[in-house]
């Protein structure tokens, strides 16, 4: 079987342990990168729902004017 690297094939079969291990290793965390990728694109899908939620759905006389407020960001 042929493992394509930078373009290039190579035979599995030339190739020793600690290479198969390295090929196994990235295959494995760009997998993971993309898992990361789709649940970072969730998360900010979440956030700005919610966030566009607050925004429609506060009341305005729960807005304290003048004491210490704490911001979400």
């Amino acid at each position: 079987m042929a493992i394509n690297i930078n373009g290039k094939d190579y035979d599995e079969t030339k190739l020793d342990d600690k290479i198969k291990n390295s090929v196994v290793q990235v295959q494995n965390h760009q997998s993971r990168m993309r898992q990361l990728q789709a649940e970072f694109d969730n998360c900010k899908i979440i956030v700005e729902h919610h966030s566009k939620y607050l925004t429609d759905n506060l009341p305005k006389d729960a807005e304290v004017k003048e004491a210490a407020k704490t911001t979400l960001e």
